[in-house]
C-alpha cells in the first residue's frame, strides 16, 4: 500500500506529515473524538417512528433501513407515507438510495436527485 501511495505522490505531504503514520494513528482513535453539531445515523424503520422523528428534529441525517417491511408492500407504503409526511412538515427531504435504504434529511437539508435517463 505504501509503495502504491508513494507512486501517486501521497507518501508524505509537503509539510512533512507522513500519510502512513497519520492513517495508522486514526485506526486507534474513535471516529467521533469530538462532539459534532449533527450526525449521520443508521436507523431501522419500526412501527414506532418516535426515534426517527427525534433524530430529524435534532438535525441529524438518517440512513433508514426499510428491509423489515419489504415483505409487506401495503404496510411499507403506509410507513413511508407517514415518514414522508413528517419530513415534509419539517421542510426536510427523503430519497431512495437502494431497495431497502432511504436517505432522510432534517429541516433545510435537501437531496439533489438526478433522474436516470
Amino acid at each position: 500500500m505504501k509503495d502504491f501511495l508513494s507512486k501517486l505522490g501521497f507518501g508524505s505531504t509537503s509539510d512533512g506529515v507522513d500519510l502512513d503514520t497519520l492513517m495508522s494513528q486514526s485506526e486507534d482513535v474513535d471516529v467521533v473524538t469530538e462532539p459534532a453539531d449533527f450526525y449521520v445515523k443508521p436507523l431501522l424503520l419500526t412501527e414506532d417512528s418516535a426515534q426517527l422523528k427525534e433524530e430529524l428534529t435534532a438535525g441529524n441525517v438518517i440512513l433508514l433501513s426499510i428491509a423489515q417491511f419489504t415483505r409487506n408492500p401495503a404496510r411499507l407504503k403506509e410507513k413511508i407515507s407517514e415518514v414522508t409526511g413528517f419530513v415534509e412538515s419539517i421542510n426536510g427531504d427523503i430519497a431512495k438510495i437502494s431497495d431497502d435504504k432511504l436517505l432522510v434529511t432534517p429541516a433545510r437539508v435537501k437531496i439533489v436527485k438526478n433522474r436516470r435517463r
